[in-house]
């Protein structure tokens, strides 16, 4: 993983992950910020694949960009918001772009928020899971 970060209140900001082998951005914890990133290349040989893999309480995901995320059996995910832990709820991810993935967004494990502004190219599965739509997104 190109950046793995466990706690609360973080901001990664301003970072290039370029060719990690597995994920990009992994902030696990409560009210972290997640924006203004660059997520180029992640290859995994086997498993899931992503680009930014949240997971926690009150999370936002903004501006950040992400391309060319692969894995075998499609399995590959711009950017995950994840309630694995059971506490990963209220997500915001707002005005990301995501090209060449499996899946843009996806909120798995029962994760809840809400995405709005994004835009993706190249992405079989532009939105996945309990997401709440807030508009303009593509």
């Amino acid at each position: 993983v190109g950046i793995a970060l466990f706690g609360n209140n973080n901001v990664v900001e301003d970072i290039r992950a370029d060719q990690s082998t597995g994920g990009g951005i992994t902030p696990l914890g409560d009210s972290n910020i997640i924006r203004d990133n660059h997520v180029v290349g992640v290859h995994r040989s086997e498993g899931l694949a992503w680009g930014i893999y949240v997971d926690g309480r009150r999370n936002v995901v903004m501006n950040n960009d992400v391309a060319d995320i692969t894995a075998p059996d499609d399995n590959e995910v711009g950017i995950v918001l994840s309630n694995f832990s059971g506490t990963g709820t209220e997500f915001l991810a707002v005005n990301n772009r995501i090209t060449g993935a499996r899946e843009g967004i996806r909120f798995e494990h029962g994760a809840t928020g809400k995405y709005r502004d994004n835009l993706t190219s190249g992405v079989t599965t532009p939105f996945v899971g309990t997401g709440t739509d807030a508009g303009n997104n593509s």
